[in-house]
C-alpha cells in the first residue's frame, strides 16, 4: 500500500506554455501590458520566453488558432469559458493593470471583488486565450 506524501514535493509552476500564432507580436503585448522581462529573440518560427518575478510563460507559435479555454458550468448552472492561467498581482497594482487594458481596448470582464479570495479580473490575449489576474489570497 502506498503511504501519502507528507511534504510537498512540487514547489511551484515555473513555466507554462501558451499556443500563440505570432510569437513576436504576442510577446510584445504581454510585455507592454504586464512588464513581463524578454531578451527581444523571435521570429515567425521561434518561441518567446517571457520572465515574471518568479516563473514564466513560453509563447510556443503554431498554425492553427486554438485557445486553451474550456466550458464548464458556472455557479449558476449555465455554461462559464474556464480560464487556465491565474496570474497573481499584488493589491495595489490591480486597479491600474485593469485600467490600461480596459484603455487599450483588451477583452476584460468586470472587477471583482472575492473577499478573502482577493479581487479579479478575466482577460483574453491576442489569440483568445482567458486568463485570469488576481490579488493574493487572504484567507
Amino acid at each position: 500500500m502506498h503511504e501519502p506524501m507528507k511534504e510537498r514535493l512540487i514547489r511551484r509552476v515555473c513555466c507554462n506554455y501558451i499556443p500563440v500564432t505570432d510569437c513576436k507580436k504576442s510577446a510584445e503585448w504581454y510585455v507592454k501590458h504586464f512588464k513581463f522581462n524578454w531578451d527581444g529573440e523571435a521570429g515567425p518560427e521561434s518561441s518567446a520566453m517571457l520572465y515574471m518575478r518568479e516563473g514564466a510563460i513560453f509563447l510556443i507559435p503554431v498554425k492553427d488558432r486554438k485557445t486553451l479555454n474550456f466550458l464548464t458550468k458556472g455557479e449558476d448552472g449555465s455554461d462559464f469559458e474556464m480560464f487556465t492561467i491565474n496570474f497573481e498581482v499584488d493589491d495595489e497594482s490591480i486597479d491600474s493593470l485593469y485600467q490600461g487594458l480596459k484603455e487599450d481596448g483588451v477583452e476584460v470582464t468586470d472587477l471583482m471583488d472575492g473577499g478573502n479570495c482577493g479581487r479579479s479580473f478575466h482577460f483574453k490575449d491576442l489569440d483568445g486565450h482567458k486568463f485570469s489576474v488576481v490579488t493574493p489570497y487572504k484567507g
